[in-house]
């Protein structure tokens, strides 16, 4: 129902042990062990009589238990079946019922896992000692430690028995811990600081501890007496409690709860209502004689190293071992679990004095384990009961805030600039804002101590808003003196880019208009001058063409006095008649003016020529600048893709230009028809 993977649990478990130096032989032995304390509680007892009994020896998890341990029957019944009595110099040993044998079989159990437990945490502490390393490091025993104290909390069943009683009487006690770490602490800090401070109460559980751990009059101490005297049971233990705790105020027991056996204690986290049935057994926590025999007798090493340091844990507390002499062992009472838990848990509170502790308060969200489930009560519950409500309450009244003098001043000068810095003028200063602000109070709460300034929480959050306009302020300020820098620099970059591009484009533009009126020009004198070459050539041509035909008209087959009579004033005459508007030349100039026509005639061919592969050279240059303002405009896009401005200025370069190429071809157009009209 928790969601946790056994088998995935189990390899980190295996790692763990492995990382920290246990073998793989150890790690078998402890799994057995463990292995065999679960099937030990499953076995079960037949009464033979009504002082005797016997395993069960049909049941499933008899032969099991006896391999894993390596133990045989025999030995475990004697052992488990039968209990040593000491008469004198001689030890007898008796049968035991049904009831005392199992709680024999219990106390094997547990001394056994216990065993194992103390063989697990020294071997952790011995590969872990910081003692050992520090010592061949630097020579000396002496080092810091960081200690980690897991308690889950004060525990309140439907039945609560002994096992509760010492578990919330452990709480208690770190408990009052906490509380003089948080209460007491903090008031002796004031103290000492001398500032002005009024104590306030806050809940003291030591009354409960008393109640619980008072030397003679301690229940726990009563308790002791009970397992120790030779008839000592629960119905005694009660009557003895009822008659010495009666009239504290911590403890309850009403006449119903009398004839019960019950009692009840008032906690610091409530009351919590305790069976007494049990309570002496399970104090004196007896274990068997043959127990720890039983483990040395068997047959494999590493239970046999437990059943030796159940020897030697008796023997270092004062318990029953089996020495060769029973009066020696008579003498040694073992302690109870009340004492030795009273004891260890005194221990525990000594090292925790002599640290600085640090607390975490671990809450359980809900009862069935389940993710995303928040109970409220549980958690209101909780806090409470674990003081840290209370905590916060004294708290929040006193100076939950302080800050040492340098510290406050480098960070609260900001408020004032003004001030002159010291802590005593900064703190009047800061307090007069306060005091302006919140009129009706009286009292501001901020002090100067001798080394450091307190605070409460509503003066803390006041002068924090103020810090926390201050800089909102100044950095709004140093933003938009940044902001408008910037804006300039990227201004005056742009704007020269700018005048540099319109340079340049300007002389692109002017260089091209330039460059297409002279080629304008050029093809329009060519073209004249073709026009006025070709017309002088075509009339030359036609006159040579009348000439001949008169010629020819008036050459004949006339006699020689007729054809001498037709003399050259005859022709002259007849071509004038015909041609009044053509000079008339004589052969001889015909013929100069007729290779004069022809040479002229070459020329312009010659001409034409050249204007010709002129015209194409231009043609050429007029594609390659086509190709070159597309390169261009593909240049301007690239570069100048980050400045839109000085992009759209490009596009409208281009839009103008191509404007100048039209209004071009409009003026050649215009030239070529003022030609025809000049021609007509």
């Amino acid at each position: 129902r928790d969601g946790v993977n056994d088998a995935q649990l189990f390899d980190k478990l295996v790692l763990a042990m492995r990382t920290l130096g246990f073998d793989p032989d150890i790690q078998m032995d402890i799994f057995t062990v463990v292995t065999a304390v679960l099937h030990a509680s499953n076995l079960d007892f037949v009464a033979v009589t009504d002082d005797s009994s016997t395993v069960d020896e049909k049941n499933a998890h008899l032969q099991p238990f006896l391999q894993l341990l390596g133990i045989d029957k025999d030995s475990f019944k004697q052992a488990i079946c039968g209990i040593d009595i000491e008469v004198g110099n001689k030890s007898y040993t008796r049968d035991v019922d049904k009831k005392l044998a199992e709680k024999h079989l219990e106390a094997l159990v547990k001394s056994t896992y216990g065993a194992m437990f103390s063989y697990i945490v020294q071997s952790i502490n011995k590969k872990i000692d910081y003692r050992e390393q520090t010592k061949k490091m630097h020579g000396s025993t002496t080092a810091a430690f960081i200690g980690v104290l897991d308690i889950f909390g004060f525990e309140s069943f439907p039945v609560n028995s002994f096992e509760q009683l010492c578990i919330n009487y452990c709480n208690e006690a770190l408990q009052q811990q906490f509380n003089l770490f948080v209460f007491k602490t903090e008031q002796e800090e004031y103290r000492r600081e001398g500032i002005q401070w009024e104590f306030i109460d806050f809940p003291d559980n030591q009354d409960v501890i008393d109640l619980i751990d008072q030397k003679r009059t301690g229940i726990l101490s009563m308790l002791t007496d009970q397992c120790r005297a030779p008839r000592g049971t629960d119905g005694s233990f009660c009557d003895a409690m009822y008659k010495t705790c009666g009239s504290m105020p911590r403890f309850e027991a009403t006449n119903l709860q009398r004839g019960h056996k019950q009692f009840t204690i008032v906690h610091y986290a409530g009351p919590v209502t305790y069976e007494t049935d049990g309570f002496v057994e399970k104090n004196k926590d007896e274990i068997p004689r043959g127990a720890s025999k039983l483990l040395k007798s068997s047959s494999k090493d590493f239970v046999k190293l437990l059943g030796m340091m159940m020897d030697d844990s008796a023997g270092a507390s004062g318990g029953t071992s089996d020495s060769d002499s029973p009066r020696a062992s008579a003498k040694k009472k073992r302690p109870t679990i009340a004492s030795q838990f009273k004891m260890q848990l005194d221990e525990l509170r000594n090292r925790v004095d002599s640290t600085m502790p640090h607390y975490i308060r671990c809450l359980k969200p809900n009862q069935s384990l389940m993710p995303n489930e928040f109970d409220k009560g549980m958690i209101a519950n909780q806090l409470r009961n674990a003081g840290v409500l209370e905590a916060i309450r004294v708290s929040r009244v006193g100076y939950s805030q302080r800050f040492g003098h340098k510290v406050f001043v480098d960070r609260y000068r900001v408020i004032d600039v003004n001030n002159s810095g010291t802590i005593v003028s900064l703190v009047d200063s800061i307090s007069a804002m306060v005091k302006s602000h919140d009129g009706e109070r009286e009292k501001v709460g901020i002090q100067v101590g001798a080394t450091k300034i307190f605070l409460r929480q509503h003066e803390y959050d006041y002068i924090e808003r103020l810090r926390s306009q201050k800089l909102n302020t100044c950095s709004i300020l140093l933003q938009s003196v940044a902001r408008g820098y910037i804006a300039r620099e990227r201004y005056s970059r742009v704007n020269a880019r700018l005048i540099a591009f319109q340079a340049l484009v300007r002389g692109f533009s002017v260089r091209q208009a330039m460059e297409k009126q002279h080629d304008s020009a050029t093809t329009i004198q060519s073209l004249y001058r073709g026009n006025v070459a070709r017309s002088e050539l075509a009339a030359r041509k036609e006159a040579r063409k009348k000439q001949k035909l008169v010629e020819e008209k008036h050459r004949g087959s006339a006699s020689g006095m007729k054809r001498q009579d037709f003399t050259e004033k005859a022709v002259q005459e007849t071509f004038v008649s015909d041609f009044p508007n053509v000079a008339l030349l004589d052969p001889a100039s015909l013929r100069s003016e007729v290779q004069r026509l022809t040479e002229e005639l070459a020329r312009s061919n010659a001409r034409v020529s050249t204007l010709e592969a002129e015209n194409k050279t231009l043609k050429l240059k007029l594609k390659q600048k086509k190709k070159a303002e597309t390169n261009y405009s593909k240049h301007l896009s690239k570069h100048y893709k980050d400045f839109p401005d000085l992009y759209d200025l490009c596009e409208e370069m281009g839009a103008l230009t191509h404007q100048s190429k039209q209004s071009k071809r409009d003026l050649d157009k215009l030239v070529k028809s003022l030609e025809i009209l000049r021609d007509d």
